[in-house]
C-alpha cells in the first residue's frame, strides 16, 4: 500500500471520530471506512484506538469549569437542533437535564441557626419581639415608637 499523506491520515481519522460519534460501531461500518479510504479493518479499529486515546487525553487535561462550559455548550446546541426539527419531546427533555445539572430543581437548602430553651410562653414571646425586627413593628401602635408590653402573668400548670 503507497504511504498515506499526513493530510489523508487526518482526513481518515476525522471520518472515524465521526462515525464514532454517529453510527453504531459495527463490522460493516468499520469494513466501509476501510473500503472508503483503501486501509484495512484492522487500521479503522487503530484509528478508533487513537480517538478514544485522544478523548481520554483531553478529559484528562481539561479542567472541570472548562469541561462543564463545554457540556453546557452541548447540550444547548442539542436544544437547539431539537427545537428547530420540532422535536418538541427532546427539547423539553433536554430543557430539564439542563436545568437539574444546573441545581436550578434542586431543594433550597436553609440553614437555620437556633438554639432551643426551656422557656415558658411568655418568656418565648418576649425573646421573639426582642430578635425579630418585624415582630416588633406588629407590636407597635401606628405613631408610637414603644412596644406595647407583652404582659400578662403565666404559672407553669406543674406549681
Amino acid at each position: 500500500m503507497p504511504r498515506r499523506t499526513n493530510e489523508q491520515v487526518e482526513q481518515r481519522l476525522r471520518d472515524v471520530e465521526h462515525a464514532l460519534l454517529t453510527h453504531p460501531w459495527t463490522m460493516n461500518l468499520q469494513l466501509t471506512l476501510a473500503a472508503t479510504h483503501d486501509v484495512s479493518d484492522r487500521q479503522i479499529r487503530r484509528d478508533a484506538a487513537t480517538i478514544r486515546a485522544r478523548w481520554s487525553e483531553d478529559a484528562q487535561s481539561t479542567d472541570k469549569d472548562a469541561a462543564k462550559i463545554d457540556w453546557l455548550q452541548r447540550v444547548r446546541m442539542a436544544q437547539h437542533k431539537a427545537d428547530s426539527e420540532g422535536h418538541s419531546i427532546a427539547h423539553s427533555r433536554l430543557l430539564a437535564l439542563e436545568a437539574r445539572t444546573m441545581g436550578f430543581e434542586s431543594p433550597v437548602q436553609v440553614q437555620v441557626q437556633h438554639t432551643v430553651e426551656d422557656l415558658d410562653p411568655v418568656s418565648q414571646a418576649r425573646a421573639i419581639v426582642e430578635y425579630y425586627p418585624d415582630a416588633v413593628r406588629l407590636l407597635q401602635v401606628a405613631g408610637d415608637s414603644t412596644v406595647n408590653a407583652i404582659d400578662v402573668d403565666y404559672t407553669d400548670g406543674d406549681e
